[in-house]
């Protein structure tokens, strides 16, 4: 079982407006995903990320969508 839905991603990431490449630009900016192969489509990506850079990954698209329905 995936670590972070799939579904929950796609409608977040759209919510957020974030593109393929707004999304490989921010992990490329994160200290906690170096390392993390970045090549492929999200689904792949976030397929690669252990459990603590999902965590990281879900809480910072969490705050986002908070901050714009604000």
């Amino acid at each position: 079982m995936p670590i972070i839905d799939p579904d929950w991603l796609i409608e977040s990431l759209r919510e957020m407006n974030w593109q393929q490449e707004t999304v490989k630009s921010w992990l490329r900016s994160k200290a906690a995903f170096t390392g993390l192969s970045l090549d492929g489509k999200i689904s792949e990506i976030v397929a690669r990320m252990n459990k603590e850079q999902a965590g990281f990954f879900v809480k910072e698209i969490q705050e986002r969508l908070k901050m714009s329905q604000s």
